[in-house]
């Protein structure tokens, strides 16, 4: 059996912990510039209260839309997740009504914070001249 030399020591470079992670940081922050979209992956979402239509109080959806751009400019939010959040805040019967009072366009691509508000509250006002 025939052996080889040994090899000569070869130097390894190393790179100090505080570098490492100053070089992991800058990278990170990289792709949240080329990349919005992950930026705000690990962002909480506002816990809202449900949507509850009592006729006995007629300017009910207002009072609530209220409540919750209160609570919007505590923790804010883009227009698509106010959408996401008032949709889901509704229960089955309700969410078939504002559906139907949206089309041509589909519930579930709704990113118009506006129109869905002013859609909800014309469906859900009653009796009540709206300013």
């Amino acid at each position: 059996m025939v052996r080889s030399p040994p090899s000569p020591a070869v130097a390894v470079p190393v790179m100090d912990a505080a570098g490492f992670a100053a070089a992991v940081a800058a990278a990170v922050a990289q792709l949240q510039i080329n990349n919005p979209a992950t930026a705000n992956v690990s962002q909480n979402l506002p816990s809202i209260p449900k949507f509850i239509c009592d006729p006995a109080k007629p300017n009910g959806a207002s009072l609530w839309f209220d409540q919750l751009d209160s609570l919007f400019r505590l923790q804010p939010v883009t227009d698509t997740e106010k959408c996401a959040l008032v949709i889901n805040a509704l229960d089955s019967s309700t969410f078939e009504k504002v559906s139907r009072a949206l089309l041509p366009d589909p519930i579930k691509t709704c990113v118009d914070y506006n129109k869905l508000r002013d859609k909800m509250i014309g469906l859900f006002e009653y009796g009540m001249e709206r300013s």
